[in-house]
């Protein structure tokens, strides 16, 4: 839920997006890994074994796969009919920089950042911060500078703990 609560706070903050929706997307973004554990557990510790600072989860997974999380999640919110939004940011949120012109570009932006800032911060769905930061383009598109950063930085914990009450 701490991606959900700072995707949002993301959304509102930037003026980016459907703070709601986002909320929702930033909830469900990672569907895909906990399938993958609980559909394919071995594969799945094969992954996670392989994964280090420098291979991301998602890359692992590609890699060994053949396809990522992403992937998976969004065939699993297309199947539960969640909108095409929301399943584009499933799908997206580890290469939002690809996505920049995606009409679904904002909400992705935002959880891809959401996704990273929480990850940092020991909120992640797989215990270690091998994500690749989002590029600067990808602040860019949300019009986030360094005042706006600071701000999302000083929110950032109270958004964090409001997603503990959440969970």
């Amino acid at each position: 839920m701490s991606v959900a609560a700072v995707a949002s706070m993301i959304s509102r903050s930037s003026g980016s997006g459907d703070p709601g929706l986002v909320f929702i997307a930033g909830a469900m973004h990672d569907i895909g890994i906990y399938a993958s554990q609980r559909l394919g557990p071995t594969s799945f510790k094969e992954v996670i074994a392989q994964v280090d600072d420098l291979s991301p989860t998602h890359a692992v997974e590609r890699e060994l796969l053949g396809r990522d999380h992403g992937e998976l999640g969004e065939a699993i919110l297309k199947q539960w009919g969640l909108s095409e939004e929301i399943q584009a940011i499933a799908r997206h949120h580890h290469d939002a920089d690809q996505q920049l012109d995606s009409p679904h570009a904002e909400a992705i932006c935002c959880v891809a950042i959401a996704n990273d800032l929480c990850s940092r911060s020991g909120r992640a769905a797989i215990s270690r911060n091998n994500l690749d930061p989002p590029s600067n383009a990808v602040f860019k598109r949300l019009n986030i500078d360094a005042g706006l950063l600071t701000i999302l930085g000083q929110q950032l914990y109270a958004a964090l703990n409001s997603a503990s009450e959440l969970n």
